[in-house]
């Protein structure tokens, strides 16, 4: 897990892992379901994403209130692990969601964003 990532190093993360993914307006469904998403180099993993073995075996945990983003060396140089709020991820999405024209969506993001611890 990556500590030492800048705020703006995160964010280009969040906005990357945003625009890579084809169906923008599922995004918005994803988060409103607190479900992550994702494929074989990079993705966001939600609390709810986790099994059981990933928790008793694996000793694998997302705290609530966060996300978890990967990026594994597939996709860049180096694998990534991030934690983040869940509050900030839903704000950057917000963001990219009305910049791509998913009014709707975004609207319905940030309001989620404003009910986050």
């Amino acid at each position: 897990m990556d500590t030492s990532a800048s705020q703006e190093d995160i964010d280009i993360v969040i906005r990357l892992l945003i625009s890579h993914w084809h169906d923008k307006a599922q995004l918005a469904t994803f988060a409103e379901e607190r479900h992550g998403y994702g494929s074989e180099p990079y993705g966001v993993l939600y609390p709810g994403d986790l099994d059981e073995y990933d928790k008793e075996v694996e000793k694998y945990f997302i705290p609530e209130g966060q996300v978890e983003l990967y990026i594994d060396a597939g996709f860049c140089s180096k694998s990534e692990h991030f934690m983040v709020s869940e509050k900030h991820y839903l704000q950057i999405l917000a963001q990219a969601l009305e910049k791509d024209g998913y009014a709707k969506e975004s609207e319905n993001i940030r309001h989620l964003a404003l009910n986050c611890a």
